[in-house]
């Protein structure tokens, strides 16, 4: 029997930039850890009608690309002998993300006020360093 621990992301939007999981693969009674890069593909849901009352798709899968969509949204899996293996192991693992940020009262690189009515939706990119402890 393998006991699973997920790792979930720490920012609301944006890319993982690197994932460091070889700390943890190491670790002792580590069986797998399991990231967007070798996690076994899944289809993508419909955009429309994907249930007999759905008006829209389903939620993306996780765990299959570099994308964050919500916060606490897991992205990796340890598997371990023990409960307390797979949860040590997940605390080492490290991860780095690129968060976009929608400012709507300001336009990227401008200290100008976006007018009322004038609807600018552009994401500006920071890359900062979050890890999970």
């Amino acid at each position: 029997m393998a006991y699973a621990a997920l790792v979930y992301s720490t920012i609301a939007k944006g890319r993982i930039s690197t994932i460091e999981t070889s700390v943890a693969e190491a670790a002792p009674g580590v069986v797998l850890v399991m990231t967007y890069q070798n996690a076994p593909r899944l289809h993508r849901p419909p955009l429309l009608l994907s249930g007999e009352k759905a008006a829209g798709g389903d939620s993306p899968p996780v765990i299959q690309d570099d994308s964050i969509h919500w916060n606490g949204q897991p992205v990796a899996l340890v598997l371990a002998e023990t409960q307390e293996q797979a949860d040590h192991a997940k605390s080492l693992i490290r991860v780095d993300y690129a968060i976009d940020r929608w400012c709507p009262s300001r336009r990227p690189g401008s200290s100008a006020p976006i007018q009322p009515g004038s609807w600018d939706n552009r994401f500006t990119r920071r890359s900062v360093r979050r890890s999970r402890l």
